[in-house]
């Protein structure tokens, strides 16, 4: 080589021995970042555990993570430079290796094969069969997601069924999806009816309406297979009208109107017509309903009487903390018509009190399904009753500041100053409780009064003070007058009221 001329350029690795050599050089001087990664993509061991139940909830936890390929499942589509084969060097390393591999040695332009598509994160079109006649575009280690590039690209997601907790839908569904699925070929298109569908389906139902489903459905699933003629789904609008007669023998009118609704709710998440619109169906319900049916029995309406009875004995002025949750409970419940679900999620922030009113703001209820919210207002009253006034003295003696996001209804914890509230919300079963001890003395049959009775009085008070039918609609939140009429009992003045105006 003579002076001034420049040096010739590094010859590219010829054979797997220099690839090796350049790797184990990378691996020296990365052992933290292998750990990190490893940590980040759950490559570790499960780690040992003194009880069963926390090994069993770490499992569960890691299965939607965990999911391995299945063994007749092949890799997809390798990309490879010229001279160098990476995919044949994979199979000599270890997992941490393999992870750091994947994520570096992809930007040396020995080899980017796709596997790095079987670890969560961004996904190009490399781990895809190309569509075109061009090549796929190799992947990019340092993609962050964070252009608008990424909207455009399928997420890579496991089956959608280990992302949605506990509530999974029936497996003839899950068929019924996975046979829609195999027949698209675009990744996006996979991507939305694998992932994004499924879960907008199942979103379209409260959860707790979701689990009944689900028991009703399982049912129905058992007493299906018990019988080898019957076919589990789709169900046959006969054997489901058969699956009714059984139930006519053996439960309540109510199993019958489950176990139609989740058939019905099944069938709407596969796409394909119920049974329950079957003639016969309908028929064999209607029969069943006739058959079966019982009076309903509610419960009775609390009375103003009774709630100035029970200000007298908690209302004192040397009332304690329990004694003014009890009033709130009742008050507020009986003059806001509310439903136990309303009363317990109400915060100190959601309460707004002013010179005339009390306005509390509900984020969701019951006949709230797609959480618009609500205002209900309390007006303040100039007797010594008034909502509002107990609702003021249970916020003081709480000493929750006005932005709290604690729910008001809370336990309470007994200390030698005193009680003090915790952070934790009352339950369902426990307010029953208070309410009904507080109630029972001042009432002649406890067992015909529960937390309904007081969202039903303070409606039934409305109705027999000639209150407009709608604004008792719109104070309670009902959706349908007969749902608002179930809850209103007359007394006898109004009872009287449409015969005496005849005019005879």
């Amino acid at each position: 080589m003579q002076d001034g001329e420049p040096n010739p350029p590094a010859a590219p690795p010829n054979s797997h021995a220099e690839v090796l050599a350049a790797i184990n050089s990378l691996k020296d001087s990365l052992e933290s970042r292998v750990e990190k990664e490893c940590k980040r993509q759950r490559l570790t061991e499960v780690p040992a555990f003194k009880r069963l139940g926390n090994e069993q909830q770490f499992r569960h936890t890691e299965k939607p993570r965990r999911q391995p390929r299945p063994r007749n499942q092949q890799p997809k589509n390798v990309v490879a430079t010229p001279h160098i084969q990476g995919q044949g060097l994979l199979r000599h390393i270890s997992d941490p290796q393999r992870v750091l591999l994947l994520l570096l040695l992809g930007s040396l332009h020995f080899f980017v094969p796709t596997e790095a598509s079987t670890t969560p994160g961004p996904v190009s079109s490399a781990g895809y069969k190309a569509t075109s006649d061009r090549p796929a575009p190799p992947f990019d280690p340092s993609f962050s997601g964070s252009s608008q590039d990424h909207q455009a690209q399928p997420q890579n997601t496991r089956d959608w069924e280990y992302q949605q907790g506990d509530v999974k839908p029936p497996e003839g569904v899950q068929g019924a999806w996975k046979c829609l699925t195999s027949s698209l070929q675009d990744p996006t298109l996979k991507h939305l009816a694998s992932v994004n569908l499924p879960a907008l389906l199942m979103s379209a139902k409260a959860t707790s309406t979701t689990k009944k489903y689900l028991a009703s459905w399982k049912k129905w699933e058992a007493w299906a297979s018990s019988n080898r003629e019957v076919s589990t789904f789709p169900v046959s609008p006969f054997h489901f009208s058969l699956y009714i007669s059984h139930l006519a023998a053996t439960g309540p009118k109510s199993i019958a109107v489950s176990a139609a609704a989740a058939v019905s709710w099944a069938h709407g998440l596969a796409g394909i017509p119920s049974p329950t619109s079957n003639s016969m169906v309908k028929t064999a319900l209607q029969g069943f309903k006739r058959l079966r049916s019982t009076p309903t029995v509610r419960k009775e309406p609390i009375t103003s009487d009774t709630l100035v009875k029970l200000f007298s004995s908690h209302g004192h002025s040397n009332a304690n903390l329990a004694d003014l949750r009890v009033l709130f409970t009742c008050f507020v419940s009986y003059a806001g018509f509310l439903r136990f679900d309303d009363l317990s999620l109400i915060t100190r922030r959601d309460c707004t009190v002013s010179t005339d009113r009390m306005t509390i703001h509900l984020a969701k209820s019951k006949s709230d399904q797609y959480r618009d919210g609500a205002d209900v207002v309390i007006a303040r009253t100039s007797k010594p009753t008034c909502p509002v006034v107990v609702a003021e003295r249970y916020f003081k003696a709480l000493g929750d500041p006005p932005d709290s996001p604690l729910p008001v209804l809370r336990r309470l914890v007994s200390t030698r100053s005193g009680l003090i509230p915790s952070s934790s919300s009352l339950s369902y079963t426990r307010t029953r409780e208070i309410v009904l001890d507080a109630l029972s003395p001042l009432v002649p049959d406890i067992t015909l009064y529960g937390l309904h009775s007081l969202r039903s009085g303070g409606a039934s008070a409305a109705c027999n003070a000639h209150v407009p039918s709608f604004l008792i609609s719109k104070h309670g939140r009902w959706k349908t007058e007969k749902a608002r009429n179930a809850y209103l009992k007359l007394d006898s003045s109004t009872t009287l009221l449409a015969s005496k105006s005849l005019g005879i």
